[in-house]
């Protein structure tokens, strides 16, 4: 089930990483948690930003034959 906001995930995710992190050894794995998950937030902001700017210019039309010699 894919959701359009799901602000309900994240709340839950942040506060499950942030009781890992009072484990002094799961810490480490909260830490590195952490810095995957801010990169995949990034990354899919990035991917929202550009898909929503209208840069992207598709062309419809009959593809040219091959050519033959």
């Amino acid at each position: 089930m894919s959701r359009e906001r799901p602000y309900l995930a994240a709340v839950i995710g942040l506060l499950i990483l942030q009781a890992l992190s009072l484990v002094p050894v799961l810490g480490i794995v909260s830490a590195l948690a952490s810095l995957f998950g801010f990169g995949a937030v990034v990354l899919l902001a990035w991917r929202t930003l550009r898909a929503e700017g209208g840069t992207h210019v598709s062309v419809a039309g009959p593809t040219p034959a091959p050519m033959t010699t």
